[in-house]
């Protein structure tokens, strides 16, 4: 499906407008994996994914390569209480609060996600 979307993007030359983040945390000691976290404990992995939406209100998961390998650039507003990796793989790493932002490799900056790290 996403080459599909890719294909339709490149042909119709449609311009991406802006996106959002989607998270996953990784499934811990219970098994269970959580959609859209905004809480976790000390030591969670949380994988993130933008989606960009684009001028004709098409919504896809943004996970182009460009030519370096990095599908954009991943930060943290404090990575010493969540770290982002540049694949957008997030690890918790003491109590506190952290923005996750998201800029594409084209420059368009994506809805920040608030992270909250709490006591173990």
């Amino acid at each position: 499906m996403a080459q599909m979307a890719e294909a339709v993007i490149n042909t119709m030359n449609l311009k991406l407008e802006g996106g959002y983040l989607q998270n996953v945390e990784q499934a811990g000691a219970g098994g269970v994996a959580a959609s859209n976290v905004n809480t976790v404990g000390p030591n969670a992995i949380v994988q993130f994914t933008p989606e960009g939406y684009y001028a004709s209100s098409l919504v896809e998961p943004f996970l182009n390569d460009n030519f370096a390998g990095a599908t954009g650039t991943w930060a943290s507003s404090n990575p010493l209480v969540m770290y982002v990796s540049q694949r957008g793989t997030a690890y918790a790493l003491s109590p506190g609060a952290a923005s996750i932002t998201y800029r594409s490799p084209s420059g368009v900056k994506f809805s920040e996600w608030i992270m909250c790290v709490g006591q173990e």
